[in-house]
């Protein structure tokens, strides 16, 4: 059984020569020599936009679709460890020599849990690749041995409409979250973290109804109301902080003692609404939305993804927008991973939107 390594694996390449027919040679302009692969018969890639990893990228590199030349960034994966080859190879067998039941099961084994690994290459990209097609093609790129060849298009990012258009147009080909464009989206939701957190609460509460039953077995209808724990009540809940029971934890999430309670709720009576205030809520903000009231909208940008304020300053769900994208993945693997244990990505076009933030974890983790 023949397992080949990176040096060993054959790369199909030719030498052309990148030049415009119509610059004079006058100009003394120095001709670009590249070293171009082939994926497929019809797909090429300049060999200087390679890259091998062992372990999947999140977001990998592409490059803006070039009509008139090569373009795209390609990624290739080793998913064969030397622990899976040490583990699951203890004899070492000749081509001709014949497996035994046992081998050949073991075999299958192997190709399974590479096969897995394979296919993570589509599962950790966080950017959202939608559905596909596969097809069974000869790749020149390891010595025209087949492969599955499978083509995904981004499906661009879901957006608050009222984003700034400084991120809005963030168009980027690799993702630094160093950039001044992330710096400044971190800077303002920093900013704005307390009044985002109470509006998102606002919205939450008064969707819930109170959970009190009342005797003729209907639900009551109180509204959410602000209500403060007295002093002396809460100091004593806090002298007794080392108690472990849920009553006490609950009084003591509460910021300064404020917590959602029912308007319908009386002295002696139980099992009304009671939703303690988070630290990360403006409890003055709160107050002002329960009643009604108007504040200083400047305190709050219109610009952050969620929530937003309408012209009678009620917060309200902003409806999100697709901003679509056409750049291409794909992604080749070897029809047997143990002889050619490798998978190739390759991202062709620029990103027209900002980067997704992560929501796959990867399959590493």
């Amino acid at each position: 059984m023949k397992t080949f390594s990176e040096e060993e694996v054959e790369i199909n390449t030719e030498q052309v020569l990148d030049f415009d027919n119509s610059i004079s040679i006058e100009k003394n302009e120095e001709i670009k020599e590249e070293t171009v692969a082939y994926l497929t018969a019809r797909l090429a890639i300049n060999a200087n936009n390679i890259y091998y990893f062992t372990v999947l990228v999140e977001y990998p590199s592409t490059s803006p679709q070039n009509d008139k030349g090569l373009s795209g960034f390609a990624t290739v994966y080793k998913v064969l460890n030397i622990e899976d080859y040490i583990n699951n190879n203890e004899q070492d067998l000749n081509q001709e020599q014949e497996l035994t039941q046992e081998q050949i099961q073991r075999e299958r084994q192997i190709q399974e849990k590479l096969k897995k690994k394979a296919y993570a290459v589509f599962q950790d990209i966080q950017y959202s690749l939608g559905s596909g097609g596969q097809t069974k093609v000869k790749c020149p790129f390891f010595d025209n041995i087949t492969v599955t060849k499978d083509q995904r298009k981004c499906q661009g990012v879901t957006i608050c409409p009222h984003i700034d258009d400084q991120i809005k147009l963030a168009k980027h080909c690799d993702v630094d979250f160093d950039s001044e464009v992330f710096k400044t989206v971190k800077s303002g939701l920093s900013n704005r973290s307390i009044y985002t957190n109470t509006l998102a609460f606002y919205l939450a509460i008064i969707k819930k109804t109170c959970p009190k039953t009342l005797p003729n077995s209907s639900s009551c209808t109180g509204l959410p109301v602000l209500r403060k724990i007295k002093e002396n009540t809460l100091t004593q809940y806090k002298a007794n902080s080392n108690q472990s029971n849920s009553r006490t934890s609950l009084i003591l999430q509460c910021k300064d003692g404020y917590f959602i309670g029912c308007s319908l709720w009386s002295n002696g009576d139980s099992y009304h609404r009671f939703i303690q205030v988070p630290e990360s809520c403006d409890v003055s903000l709160i107050r002002s939305l329960l009643n009604r009231e108007s504040f200083d909208r400047s305190l709050i940008k219109d610009k952050c993804s969620f929530p937003h304020l309408d012209e009678f300053n009620c917060p309200y769900e902003a409806q999100l927008e697709n901003m679509p994208c056409e750049v291409k993945f794909y992604r080749f693997i070897s029809i047997n991973l143990i002889e050619c244990p490798f998978v190739v990505l390759l991202c062709i076009g620029e990103q027209t939107h900002p980067p997704p933030p992560p929501n796959n974890v990867p399959k590493a983790i």
